[in-house]
């Protein structure tokens, strides 16, 4: 974990199977990022020893992957090798803090079910640009929900908004970008899009999917998003693992 270090966080409660929001720092630049998933709002924040960065919002983690449950993940080799996620090195995602999303948001804006993942296994991917996360949980009504009304926001053309993170800060989501994922299959969707928080400015992307009796979410943070191509190949990787096709 040379690229991702302790993030400048409070210890929170921590909790299993919410919606989240994730900070970690990316060293070479000392930024915190904190993300806000079930839509991804990514955020730039300032982070020193005399403007800590504390979660409003309880923490959350994922179960362990099982054997029986190693294969469904994405592997290092499946990320590192891809353009733009050179380098990336496999972690466990506990050693990723995580926290609860308060403001849960769809592609252009719109107001999202509060997205959940009991039971959820998942791993981590860190590089010096960005931080990967993958979550696999059994599906539910509930994702189906929340996946059609991130399907039904998605729509081009999307205007800039702004919504709250789990620092209680306001965050810009702008330049918000759909992701073509119709050859994967199954019913999913995907978007990119720049966050700017304190006058500090980070880029994510998501990717959600319902895969048989599983729902997958990707997520991606960094200072510098991969091409689109290699967003889509993550998503196609990710569904195929999830199917038991590599």
């Amino acid at each position: 974990m040379a690229a991702v270090g302790q993030a400048c966080v409070a210890p929170s409660a921590r909790r299993r199977g919410a919606s989240l929001t994730l900070p970690v720092r990316l060293t070479f630049r000392r930024i915190a990022l904190v993300v806000a998933a079930a839509v991804i709002g990514v955020v730039g924040l300032a982070c020193d020893a005399g403007d800590p960065v504390q979660s409003q919002t309880p923490r959350i983690t994922a179960a362990e992957p099982g054997r029986r449950d190693e294969t469904v993940l994405l592997t290092e080799d499946d990320v590192a090798r891809l353009e733009g996620f050179e380098g990336a090195r496999a972690t466990e995602i506990d050693d990723v803090p995580i926290f609860e999303n308060p403001d849960p948001r769809g592609p252009c804006g719109g107001v999202a079910p509060d997205l959940q993942f009991p039971g959820a296994i998942g791993r981590a991917f860190t590089s010096e640009k960005l931080v990967v996360f993958e979550f696999v949980a059994p599906r539910s009504a509930a994702h189906d929900e929340a996946l059609a009304a991130f399907q039904s926001d998605a729509r081009p053309g999307c205007r800039s908004y702004d919504s709250l993170t789990n620092t209680g800060d306001r965050q810009l989501v702008s330049e918000i970008t759909l992701l073509d994922l119709s050859d994967l299959g199954v019913p999913s969707v995907g978007w990119t899009s720049t966050i700017k928080v304190r006058n500090e400015e980070s880029v994510g992307g998501l990717i959600a999917a319902a895969v048989g009796t599983r729902f997958l979410v990707v997520q991606v943070n960094g200072l510098e998003l991969p091409p689109p191509k290699s967003l889509r190949e993550l998503a196609r990787r990710a569904v195929k693992r999830v199917e038991g096709v590599t």
